[in-house]
């Protein structure tokens, strides 16, 4: 719950004399991505090593990502849920690059890397945020608010939704997201008043083993109205940037706010520390700045 704060903090700490910080992340994510595209289509099509991810039909699915990591020893615990969000992150940056006339030609090849391989894990959330990006761009364009705007508005949107799914029993043929709406509809029906206070002592909540997989109702069955203040310090560490990468905080808020409908976002520490990471990297990059101005 607290990794991106605490990431945001510790990597601001620890980049805060460095300069091109934005481009040295940017390289290093480039590197990743592409050296693992290499590996994977090695691993596929010449090594034939991840048998139990091959098609028997390759002109009808084409694979081109494994859950190898360079390695055939070393394999990515959270490859079908949260690693596509590096796929996520790659395109979101390579679009704030193309936008600004900035390495043209690495971000184009990321994009396309990435928007074929985020395929491959078939984590839904971060396929459909790849390819809602160009819409999500033209929301961002045409409306130009602040931060702090589309964060309310995106969490409102949360909100709204998960009552709704917890007031109203919605039949659903998909098994995946009729379970995540049922825990919210059951978590609901057992509240009471006590709850408010102590939304921990909830029947449903103590005989649940797992998590809702909605980050928003499980923060809260636990924590109570402190969410209000932990979120109030996350739209913080979103609106405390270069606003030149206004777009990146954008696009970043967007897959984790609304994606906390139907994930554990911002709690599972891959996605939690890279993002507090990856905004630290945006604030520095203002300060610097603002220093290098009030020099001359």
């Amino acid at each position: 719950m607290l990794l991106p704060i605490i990431s945001f903090y510790v990597f601001k700490n620890i980049f805060k004399n460095m300069n091109n910080t934005f481009k040295k992340m940017y390289l290093i994510l480039f590197s990743i991505i592409v050296l693992k595209f290499i590996f994977d289509v090695y691993f596929i099509y010449i090594q034939n090593l991840d048998t139990e991810l091959i098609l028997s039909h390759m002109f009808t699915n084409i694979r081109f990502s494994t859950t190898y990591y360079f390695l055939d020893s070393i394999r990515i615990y959270n490859y079908f849920d949260y690693f596509s969000f590096i796929y996520y992150v790659a395109v979101v940056l390579s679009l704030h690059n193309i936008t600004n006339n900035i390495m043209l030609k690495r971000s184009l090849l990321l994009i396309v890397i990435s928007g074929i391989v985020v395929l491959n894990p078939n984590s839904r959330l971060f396929i459909y945020g790849v390819y809602l990006i160009p819409a999500l761009y033209l929301f961002y364009v045409t409306t130009r608010l602040r931060l702090e705007t589309y964060f309310y508005l995106f969490m409102t949107a949360s909100i709204s939704i998960t009552f709704l799914i917890g007031f109203v029993d919605f039949n659903l043929s998909d098994i995946s997201l009729s379970t995540r709406n049922n825990h919210a509809y059951n978590y609901f029906s057992d509240f009471n008043f006590v709850n408010i206070v102590l939304p921990f002592d909830n029947q449903y909540r103590m005989k649940t083993t797992g998590s809702f997989h909605n980050e928003l109702l499980e923060i809260f069955s636990f924590f109570g109205v402190v969410i209000i203040y932990y979120y109030y310090l996350v739209m913080k560490i979103y609106s405390e940037i270069n606003k030149k990468y206004k777009l990146v905080s954008f696009l970043l808020m967007f897959i984790i706010v609304i994606g906390a409908l139907v994930q554990i976002n911002i709690s599972n520490p891959y996605i939690g520390i890279m993002l507090g990471m990856i905004l630290a990297v945006l604030s520095l990059d203002s300060e610097n700045m603002e220093q290098k101005y009030a020099k001359q």
